[in-house]
């Protein structure tokens, strides 16, 4: 079944399980508006690296190449996936600053600024009409 993990002798687990509290911990951490907690959404990284850093440190560089195989991809992955959410939330900030802009932001400008639009609402609209059929082609010439 997709989404489960199981080892034998140990009970199902469910991915889920593990996921959602790790996404919800990276996004309690990123919106932090504080830029040096932030960073520490990318403290797992770091944190998995150190053992094996001071590993090939106390031994003066004697480990192998392969030692690295699995701290580097694990840390890399969870960078990505770091990166990933930080881009989510940036786009779901940036929707939400629209729509209140849209909703009443321009109203307190000057009254010139009153029927524009924001360019989320801009670029919606003009997706809107290009997938109708309107707005980019000509009719008729």
């Amino acid at each position: 079944m997709i989404g489960w993990f199981s080892v034998p002798g140990m009970r199902r687990v469910n991915l889920l399980e593990a996921y959602l509290p790790l996404r919800r911990w990276v996004d309690k951490v990123l919106s932090n508006p504080s830029p040096s907690i932030q960073g520490g959404a990318l403290a797992p990284a770091c944190l998995l690296l150190l053992p094996f850093t001071l590993l090939e440190w106390a031994t003066d560089g004697a480990m192998p190449d392969w030692f690295w195989l699995l701290p580097i991809p694990l840390a890399l992955a969870w960078t990505a996936f770091v990166i990933w959410r930080a881009g989510r939330l940036t786009r779901a900030a940036s929707i939400l600053s629209a729509h209140d802009y849209d909703r009443s932001g321009k109203f307190l400008l000057p009254p010139e600024y009153a029927n524009s639009e924001s360019s989320f609402a801009a670029a919606r609209r003009a997706r809107r009409e290009s997938s109708h059929g309107r707005g980019t082609r000509s009719h008729g010439s």
